[in-house]
């Protein structure tokens, strides 16, 4: 179901924020006196339940603004397994899926206004193709030449909301962090704020689409929507129309097990020449930025729709990052704390048994461009579960991000760890996407061939 209107007034948002902020605030203060007079032994287990309620009302609360808020929740609940309460954590996780459009009426206003008479050379389709946090799609047919495009569309006055969207969340998120804890998450906001003020500028987005386009114009295992310059204004982008299927369709679930290794091998180079050759990424790994068009004879491609949150990584983090990686893949573990100092995880005076602790999760991550090697050495290194009788990888079986979760919060290191900067958790973010993506298609092939590949296109050996 369509909405009609959102809710564009500051004071309007602010009060409605405000209210879920204090209701939180002061729903955990009386939680915390009723759950003082429960037994001990239930105290903790009606503490917990509390919590998640309060949790989820607040984060209902925020879902319901649209806009600039939700997509600052989405991003928040992609880094809060490090910064917040469990309860917290879970329920941002509703802020995922996909919002409800802003109706015809209220958006063709806004489109017309945009445009300024150049609607007239375009058949748009009414009914949204997609609608996101902070703007939808609509298809369009060029009357001259039928060519389609699609107009991806920010939702009237979204960038007026940002500055004090971010104001309160930030202030009702103090509700559930402790005092030691609120100066650096400060240093969060202050990211997000700028990378959602490039996700609201269309303008470079178009940009950076170009940029892409010429780095992967001679590739044909990925395709990059072209712009339409005549029909983008301040509030549209308008690109081609590129059809394909997205992960979870039931038509990729039936390709055949070296299809579906391919696609995947394909996602993790992607990965790889983003951080390692380019120095620039895609943020936001979201299953809906991505489309997959099927062709058996040609080779299947990836679609990629979202440019918006491409952000490059910074100077001080680009190389200790490649160094991390590289360390990591070649069990260096010398040069792979090194790196881990460089990017202040953790400072040079941290106890042994915690360095120890940080690297070993670290190398777990690249389990599978190793894990051959890692058998050879030591045959119980790598979990029997996570490799097939021809001993390819099985990305799904193997549960890689949980595990290597669930060693960090049992490790001692998480009380010497730094509060990571935003470049880095943005890096995370992204290849816990890819990680999923893998999954997802149920992959299993040896991933040293895609990282020995692109060593080999780095310019400088490493």
């Amino acid at each position: 179901m369509a909405i009609n209107k959102i809710k564009q007034g500051r004071w309007n948002r602010q009060i409605h924020l405000a209210k879920a902020g204090v209701r939180a605030g002061f729903g955990w203060a009386s939680d915390q006196i009723t759950t003082m007079v429960l037994p001990s032994d239930k105290r903790e287990l009606a503490r917990s339940h509390l919590m998640q309620k309060q949790a989820e009302d607040w984060v209902q609360q925020l879902g319901q603004l649209k806009g600039s808020i939700v997509k600052i929740g989405q991003i928040l609940a992609t880094y809060a397994d490090y910064c917040l309460p469990a309860p917290l954590a879970i329920a941002l996780h509703q802020l995922e899926a996909e919002t409800e459009p802003l109706s015809w009426s209220a958006i063709s206003v806004h489109i017309n206004e945009s445009l300024q008479g150049r609607q007239r050379e375009l058949i748009i389709e009414p009914v949204a193709l997609a609608a996101a946090s902070l703007s939808q799609v609509h298809t369009a047919r060029i009357k001259k030449d039928n060519h389609v495009i699609c107009l991806k569309i920010l939702y009237p006055g979204i960038t007026k909301t940002l500055d004090s969207d971010l104001a309160v969340l930030e202030q009702g998120l103090r509700w559930w962090l402790h005092n030691d804890e609120q100066q650096r998450f400060s240093l969060w906001i202050a990211a997000i704020h700028e990378v959602m003020l490039e996700e609201l500028d269309v303008q470079l987005e178009a940009i950076k689409i170009k940029r892409w386009i010429i780095r992967l114009k001679d590739d044909l295992r990925y395709v990059v929507p072209v712009v339409s310059d005549r029909y983008c204004t301040q509030n549209i982008l308008a690109l081609s129309f590129e059809s394909g299927v997205v992960q979870h369709h039931e038509s990729i679930s039936a390709l055949s097990q070296e299809r579906r290794n391919y696609l995947a091998e394909n996602m993790l180079e992607l990965f790889f020449r983003e951080v390692l050759l380019w120095g620039e990424m895609q943020t936001d790994p979201h299953p809906g930025n991505y489309r997959i068009r099927l062709n058996e004879e040609e080779g299947d491609q990836i679609i990629l729709l979202d440019f918006g949150s491409v952000r490059k990584i910074g100077d001080g983090l680009l190389q200790p990052l490649r160094q991390m990686i590289l360390s990591a893949y070649r069990y260096d573990r010398k040069n792979l704390l090194d790196a881990i100092f460089s990017i202040g995880l953790l400072g040079r005076d941290t106890p042994l048994d915690v360095q120890q602790a940080f690297t070993d999760v670290l190398l777990g991550l690249v389990e599978p461009l190793n894990y051959r090697e890692r058998l050879i050495a030591d045959p119980i290194s790598v979990p029997a579960y996570a490799v097939d009788d021809q001993l390819n990888y099985c990305w799904a079986a193997a549960k890689l991000p949980k595990r290597m979760g669930k060693q960090a919060l049992q490790s001692a290191f998480s009380k010497n760890f730094s509060f990571p900067g935003a470049d880095f958790l943005f890096v995370s973010r992204k290849l816990a996407g890819v990680y999923a993506f893998i999954a997802a298609m149920d992959a299993r092939f040896d991933a040293s061939c895609v990282i020995e590949k692109i060593i080999k296109e780095m310019p400088v050996k490493s």
